[in-house]
């Protein structure tokens, strides 16, 4: 019985939501009962009266409906009741209560949003994933549809063109012929989007939706086990030893006792429990090939000279990925034991002298663990979904071997004609070996040998203009080894003779990865290196993708390429979304006489055109139209004259391999990976390819702001890679990760020295940005990282601003309230000594070991009270030259704070003093 198995359903969903927002009411009314309890003690009876008024008035009793299975309600309305008992009760214990249970209680109700909050965007998000999983099936099965009656037509006309003799055989064929490839790939994409669907609908009903709700109920527990000794200390802090006193505490007590920490949900999930949800059955829609001739069979993928490299290079990237879930499995399988054991000693601690401290402390930890478990689930049904796409992708390239695949134009032609494919086809052997069965250079016999083989197929009319040439070096290991071992190469002569394509590749098992929990042990950074090395060996030369052409500059934004763009007759290409229908558009940015943008047009016979003549690629238009000296329209008299080059900072996406996910960032997720040609460990910000345009001018602002920057106190910029989705900033990668996370577990173990010296190392950095007019805005431990020898690097750009003076414009929204100077909050005007400020809070939480500033106020009570003139107490670590440091950062004219120059000078002196 649990959440997981009992509460799947919608209405059980809402009624989990509906009893959280509950809890949270009633610890936000039992908060200001306690508050309202230590003033009533203080002012005596009279107020203690009104409290009670105040408290009863809550909206506790709209949520009544709960009262008969929830206990934690009706233990409080017991110590409702039994309070009115103290009426005569002069104040006792006012300071704890005021001080020690309120930051509990503020700690729980935010706790307890934040659990709501993430258990909805968890449920959204399987829910979305579900619908997305639809949509893509509902989505290749039209595109099929469209495409299969597309197929219809061109065949009729091609064999009519046939029959008739009529010249643009040739043409009527090329069309042919494409669509057919498409309507295979789409064939494939159908049955892979049957799968994906299938294998998360499994995984989602039986493992990753029963873990969310598991997890929430486990971390809920936790929560209702703080509140119970929260609750006890307000008992405890209003016990008196009299007997009338003693009644009502004894009242209390035994309303508290009787809810239970093990049980809690049972009655709960008894009154609301709700059926399984039914899984979705997704089957290959036969009535698609009706009218179908050919080589395609329902529900089976396609193996062909059409998808063959698809499917080859689909197989590689689910078993890298398949690889990278397993490594992350069992580095997380052993942080889970740890975080067990540390579990067990805080209920040993726990159950020697209850305290609410230590039921914080394995609140988090327990949550961690819940969580932890949850995120395996949910990994290992990712592993059970991949290794069931692996077996389908594996079955035809198994079959095929080291075969060459059919061809899917043939294998029509036989059904539709009767053509025999074998009195098309002959072989020729080359001086390096034959492919079924010549002599290799050494090692004897035939077979798929070593050495380099030729196979060559006749024109027939399908390769009337060049014919089609497929060399294969293969590893001479089977018989005849005259090749390199371990190598195969591949050269593919394009029917229209255009240009030659290569790819060449290193069959070897991919490194395995392991990482510590404090970032990369040596071996996994050098396995990564390694497989850095191999992926720099097997870029593809020579692809003929748009993304190869310097002048492509991918998906970065308008005014981006505008900046690039400055002279008459530059120009460069770029991708864009049409925001009525988002659809992917190509466009043609051009200066003449100001910027213009054209879209390039697809045509019905998929090639690309602006006015006149279409050609097959984008490449060839722009060569084209570029060589011809013509305008680009008769409208804009725009010429080509000169392409862009992408600049050094624009990355190609492709050189970019990101190998674990590391944090989130405001705009997406944040990995740890590899840029390639550099064999270099990275750190990438992702954006989502759901933001707006004006989101994505956002993230990329970051990138512009720090790629102009170099400092060893600042975090180093390589790269912004665009030249598709998803849009990804480079930046070095630091093993320390952010400071706020290694003051809370290290920061007790810095000597003062140590400590003041990073204080050292962030005013260093941000002197070196206060003299070039950059206002950072967002100056926190959780912005800063720590790198090799604990030097500290200023990070997290996104809401700088390169200007002397900077007005907010936009409202207060995620202003960091508790870190931002008070004339910035009052006028929203930001300078340098804004930061100053943020600085003075930043050696504040280096010092305090990453402690949350202006504990137990909330933002509103921390800005009107350093308005009233209060300030930060020193830590006991603080040595007091440093503290009067930050008090000069704290001084409310901002005219009278330091600026980093001298605090950087300053600091370094106390340094050689501690």
């Amino acid at each position: 019985m649990g959440f997981g198995s009992d509460l799947q359903g919608r209405k059980s969903h809402e009624v989990l939501l509906k009893v959280q927002d509950s809890e949270i009411k009633l610890l936000e009314i039992l908060k200001r009962f306690v508050s309202a309890r230590a003033d009533a003690d203080k002012q005596y009876a009279n107020n203690l009266s009104k409290m009670l008024q105040q408290a009863t008035k809550g909206d506790i009793y709209d949520q009544m409906e709960f009262q008969d299975c929830c206990s934690v309600f009706q233990a409080f309305q017991t110590q409702l009741a039994k309070t009115d008992s103290f009426v005569q009760l002069v104040r006792t214990n006012a300071e704890t209560l005021s001080s020690r249970v309120l930051d509990h209680l503020t700690y729980l109700i935010s706790e307890k949003k934040k659990a709501r909050h993430s258990y909805l965007e968890q449920r959204n998000s399987l829910d979305l994933q579900m619908s997305k999983h639809q949509e893509e099936v509902q989505k290749n099965k039209t595109e099929y549809s469209r495409l299969m009656d597309r197929l219809k037509v061109d065949r009729a006309k091609y064999q009519d063109a046939q029959s008739k003799g009529k010249g643009k055989v040739e043409d009527f064929k090329s069309k042919y012929v494409r669509t057919m490839s498409r309507v295979h790939q789409m064939h494939n994409d159908y049955v892979l989007a049957m799968q994906q669907a299938n294998s998360f609908q499994e995984t989602n009903l039986h493992l990753l939706l029963p873990a969310t709700l598991d997890c929430h109920q486990a971390v809920q527990l936790l929560y209702i086990r703080h509140i119970k000794l929260v609750m006890q200390d307000v008992a405890q802090l209003t016990d008196f030893s009299q007997e009338p006193f003693q009644e009502v505490s004894r009242g209390i007590t035994q309303a508290l006792d009787s809810i239970p920490t093990k049980d809690y949900w049972t009655s709960f999930i008894d009154k609301y429990r709700s059926e399984a949800l039914e899984p979705i059955q997704f089957e290959f829609d036969s009535n698609l090939m009706d009218d179908y001739t050919g080589c395609l069979k329902a529900a089976e993928l396609e193996l062909d000279d059409f998808t063959f490299e698809t499917l080859r290079h689909r197989r590689t990237r689910v078993e890298e990925d398949l690889q990278t879930s397993k490594s992350w499995v069992e580095l997380h399988q052993k942080s889970l034991k740890d975080m067990d054991a540390d579990s067990s000693e805080l209920e040993k601690r726990l159950a020697e002298k209850p305290s609410a401290d230590t039921m914080r402390e394995l609140v988090e930890q327990g949550k961690q663990a819940e969580v932890t478990k949850k995120e395996l689930q949910e990994k290992e049904a990712s592993i059970k979904a991949l290794e069931e796409l692996l077996e389908l992708l594996s079955r035809p390239l198994n079959q095929l071997g080291d075969a060459a695949p059919p061809s899917a134009f043939l294998a029509a032609e036989n059904g539709d004609m009767g053509v025999d494919s074998k009195s098309t086809l002959s072989t020729s052997s080359s001086r390096d070996g034959d492919i079924g069965g010549g002599s290799g250079s050494s090692g004897g016999g035939g077979g798929s040998g070593g050495g380099r083989s030729k196979m060559k197929m006749p024109s027939m009319n399908f390769f009337k203009k060049s014919e089609r040439t497929v060399s294969v070096k293969v590893d001479g290991s089977g018989g005849g080894g005259g090749g390199d071992e371990g190598v195969s190469e591949l050269r593919v002569k394009t029917p229209n003779g255009s240009r030659q394509q290569v790819h060449s590749y290193e069959r070897t098992d991919p490194p395995k990865l392991g990482m510590s929990p404090n970032g990369p042990d040596r071996t996994s950074m050098a396995a990564m290196r390694e497989k850095g090395k191999m992926l720099t060996d097997n870029l593809s030369v020579g692809s003929g993708r748009i993304e190869d052409e310097e002048w492509f500059h991918g998906v970065l934004p308008r005014e981006e390429v505008q900046r690039l763009l400055a002279e008459d007759g530059a120009y460069l290409v770029r991708e864009s979304k049409n925001r009525k229908t988002n659809e992917t558009q190509y466009v043609l940015s051009v200066y003449w006489e100001g910027h213009k943008h054209f879209i390039i047009q697809q045509t019905e016979d998929l090639g690309w055109r602006f006015e006149k003549d279409s050609y097959p690629t984008i490449q060839e238009l722009i060569r084209q139209q570029h060589a011809s000296g013509q305008p680009v329209t008769k409208k804009s008299q725009a010429i080509l004259k000169r392409a862009v080059p992408r600049e050094d900072w624009e990355l190609l996406n492709d050189h970019i391999h990101l190998e674990m996910k590391i944090g989130n960032g405001n705009f997406g997720e944040v990995y740890k990976g590899l840029y390639v040609p550099k064999n270099m460990v990275v750190a990438v910000k992702t954006c989502k390819d759901t933001l707006s345009e004006d989101q994505r001018k956002k993230f990329l602002m970051e990138g512009r702001i720090l790629k102009q920057y170099n400092h060893p106190n600042i975090v180093s910029f390589i790269g912004i890679a665009a030249q598709r989705q998803p849009v990804m900033i480079v930046m070095e990668f630091v093993p320390g990760g952010a400071l706020l996370g290694f003051l809370r577990t290290q920061g007790k173990q810095q000597t003062r020295r140590q400590l003041t010296q990073m204080c050292v190392d962030a005013a260093s950095g941000m002197a070196y940005l206060e003299e070039r007019g950059c206002i950072h805005r967002d100056l926190a431990a959780r912005n800063c990282l720590v790198g090799d020898s604990n030097v500290i690097k200023i990070s997290d750009f996104g809401m700088s601003r390169e200007e002397e003076e900077y007005t907010v414009s936009e409202g207060m929204k995620q202003i960091p309230i508790k870190w931002t100077a008070p004339e910035a909050l009052n006028f929203g005007k930001y300078t340098s000594l804004c930061d100053v400020w943020s600085y003075g809070i930043l050696m504040w939480e280096i010092f305090s070991g990453g402690q949350q500033p202006y504990t137990g106020m909330t933002n509103a009570q921390a800005r009107q009270n350093v308005e009233d003139g209060y300030r930060l107490p020193s830590s006991h670590q603080t040595p007091e030259p440093v503290y009067k440091l930050m008090l000069r950062c704290w001084e409310y004219e901002p005219e009278k704070r330091p600026h980093f120059k001298e605090l950087f000078e300053n600091l370094r002196d106390i340094v050689r003093r501690v």
